[in-house]
């Protein structure tokens, strides 16, 4: 009888366990599927787990996810296949369990050439894995704003351009589920000539403030695309000495928007974890522009190297320290320097066996 009351008590156990695990959501280091209930819906890779974050890209069902993190205020911070891009994906259209895909078959049609490449990440710099000919059939896994389609072919997990695939992909879909709707952020545009704004193709990354015209410069802040910066001085070789809200130093000219175009904003609304202060500078000595109560919600433009948060609050500019604010998508940590052609966020093909670093230095998707 003692017997039978243990082997009771255990499997109640092994039920709470279970039950626990279930409410936690999906577990890290472990891969899900795109599961929508509609299979011609697609769901959104967000850079930020909330529903109006910008889109990187729209993803068929059965499109296996890497989960990273597990789930927060609904979403799940993931990569596609152990592979670049990272994001967050809503956790109501993931399933555990494995989903037939809905991929759709496009031809290969290049009218001016012989075929297509397949590419590392979604640029025309980035590294070819292969090539191939007119006529050939690829499946979309997911469909990017920035003219690449993200493919799988014969066990690569790459990029394509989409105008050389037919039929075409429209990017904005009308009748997307509604978690999964693209909604576009705020657009920043300047037209006089002395102003600029930071306009990274990839939205998740950040551009460095250095300390001078060289990529070897000291970091003195990563800013966000939106971020409208003053144009002091053409420092030659493609660098400007730029101001940003009174702080100084210098910016690479290639991903600064300078034509007038508008740029669409990865700035981040957070919200204030214990009452503080904004101020002019990157000091608590520094004079307060403005008190900040908790839950006050600020435009985070950037971030400095010595954990000052760069932001924008009624309207006013400051500096608020990163360590008052609600932990909120890598602020302490900004992920990118200038970036690079030939970089990637992750070059492996399959998943790792360890949980991979949450943010990597170097930008990618430069074409």
């Amino acid at each position: 009888m003692k017997r039978f009351f243990a082997l009771l008590a255990l499997a109640l156990l092994l039920a709470l366990c279970a039950a626990s695990a279930l409410a936690d959501g999906f577990a890290s280091g472990t891969t899900v599927y795109v599961s929508n209930p509609d299979p011609t819906d697609r769901l959104n890779l967000r850079a930020a787990p909330r529903q109006d974050a910008v889109s990187l890209g729209k993803y068929y069902n059965g499109t296996p996810v890497y989960v990273l993190d597990a789930p927060e205020s609904g979403y799940v911070h993931v990569c596609i296949s152990g592979d670049s891009p990272e994001g967050y994906m809503d956790a109501r259209y993931l399933s555990e369990t494995y989903v037939e895909p809905a991929f759709p078959s496009l031809t290969v049609r290049n009218g001016s050439g012989t075929g297509v490449n397949l590419r590392q990440s979604p640029s025309a710099t980035a590294q070819i894995l292969a090539t191939y000919p007119n006529g050939t059939r690829l499946s979309v896994m997911g469909v990017r704003d920035d003219g690449y389609l993200h493919i799988t072919h014969e066990g690569y997990n790459a990029y394509v351009l989409a105008s050389l695939l037919t039929p075409a992909l429209s990017f904005h879909k009308t009748d997307d589920p509604p978690a999964s709707t693209q909604t576009t952020g705020p657009f920043v545009q300047v037209s006089l000539p002395n102003l600029a704004v930071v306009s990274n193709p990839n939205p998740l990354d950040r551009l460095n403030l250095r300390g001078a015209p060289s990529g070897d410069g000291v970091v003195l802040g990563k800013y966000l695309n939106g971020a409208i910066v003053t144009l002091l001085e053409d420092a030659g070789n493609g660098w400007f000495f730029v101001s940003i809200s009174g702080k100084q130093g210098y910016m690479q000219g290639s991903y600064l928007e300078r034509g007038g175009n508008p740029v669409q904003s990865a700035m981040l609304s957070v919200s204030v974890a214990e009452a503080t202060a904004l101020y002019e500078t990157e000091s608590a000595k520094a004079k307060q522009l403005a008190s900040l109560p908790r839950g006050t919600t600020i435009t985070a433009m950037g971030v400095g190297a010595n954990g000052w948060c760069h932001a924008v609050v009624g309207g006013v500019t400051g500096f608020v320290l990163v360590d008052k604010l609600e932990s909120d998508y890598g602020l302490t940590t900004i992920r990118s320097t200038e970036p690079s052609p030939s970089s990637s966020l992750h070059r492996r093909k399959n998943p790792p066996a360890a949980k991979p670093a949450r943010l990597c230095d170097g930008g990618i998707f430069n074409a």
